[in-house]
């Protein structure tokens, strides 16, 4: 257990869903429960205010947090911004801005501004790909999703159901933007005449997302999870609207012991191998045919997904992120 202590914020729905509450969850695995704090933004106008208030009363030493909670106008999110390094700097409280969506441009701005005191910006990109974009900033990435060990205990537990072996299924996670739904289109579409059916956990912008259990439960009933790890595209981001990144999905449908099937992002190699913790593939007829090969073969999609249990296991027991975030913050 270390003693710093931490603050991590998030809107009102942020927290009710599985980043923020496992950001929270294994913070106090790794720091204390009396050492991580929990900063709910209600009103986003008054954001800078409840900032300043919140730390005046935690004092904490470093704090997490994500320009998606700012203000969605774009100049007043840049405004906030500057606000929340002169505050944090203010109240010596290291700042980290979780930086999950480096493509699109306002967060990345966002993120530049926050971080001008001396803040460090934690990206799903690798450094060097962020190279031309964040070079005057302190980057890290990318950053492992820390799952909590308690929720992992709580997955292991999900009772085992799995037909997909039958009736050829393939599961489909995520948030089905145009990007990625053409992709597995694409996919579909050369594997159906074969039998194959695509089952999708997702949602509509304007729904809300499936409860945790049952996103847990569908990942782990699972035998192939597929999923692409390109980003939406958006005006302004540059090479990175094609870049694959590093995406939560690694943790998540490793930690169920399903087989992953997805890109390989720059910088995957910290944390995971292609073909030993998870399969790859780089064009839709890539993807076919591996579907195809690995219900065909068994004994090697049970062995991958072993493998990728067992190394995600590993990295989420040494608390890897944590570890990280603590040494960044002791600099």
């Amino acid at each position: 257990m270390n003693d710093r202590s931490v603050s991590i914020e998030a809107g009102v729905r942020g927290w009710d869903i599985i980043e923020y509450q496992e950001f929270y969850s294994s913070a106090i695995e790794y720091y204390g429960a009396g050492n991580v704090h929990k900063h709910v933004v209600v009103n986003k106008y008054l954001y800078p205010l409840s900032l300043f208030f919140f730390l005046f009363h935690h004092r904490s030493s470093a704090i997490l947090i994500s320009p998606r909670t700012l203000h969605q106008n774009y100049i007043l999110m840049q405004l906030f911004s500057i606000l929340v390094a002169i505050i944090c700097k203010f109240f010596d409280a290291k700042l980290f801005v979780v930086l999950s969506d480096a493509h699109v441009r306002k967060f990345r701005h966002s993120s530049i501004l926050a971080t001008f005191l001396g803040g460090t910006i934690l990206s799903l990109h690798s450094p060097e790909l962020l190279s031309n974009l964040l070079k005057h900033r302190q980057v890290y990435g990318p950053y492992l999703f820390p799952l909590s060990t308690s929720t992992l205990k709580v997955i292991d537990r999900i009772p085992l159901s799995r037909q997909s072996c039958l009736n050829k299924t393939v599961y489909c996670p995520g948030y089905l933007y145009p990007s990625r739904k053409q992709m597995l289109d694409q996919i579909f579409s050369l594997v159906q005449p074969l039998g194959f059916s695509f089952q999708y956990s997702t949602r509509l912008s304007a729904e809300n997302r499936i409860d945790n259990s049952s996103y847990w439960s569908f990942l782990k009933n699972s035998y192939i999870v597929l999923t692409t790890s390109t980003p939406t595209p958006e005006a302004g981001s540059l090479h990175l609207s094609s870049e694959p990144h590093f995406i939560y999905r690694f943790v998540e449908a490793l930690a169920t012991k399903s087989l992953l099937l997805t890109q390989a992002p720059h910088g995957i190699s910290h944390f995971f191998e292609p073909d030993i913790h998870f399969v790859s593939y780089s064009t839709p007829l890539e993807a076919s045919q591996k579907i195809t090969y690995l219900f065909d073969n068994p004994d090697f999609r049970h062995r991958i997904a072993a493998q990728g249990y067992d190394r995600v296991v590993e990295l989420i027991k040494c608390k890897h992120f944590w570890s990280s975030f603590d040494g960044i913050a002791s600099r």
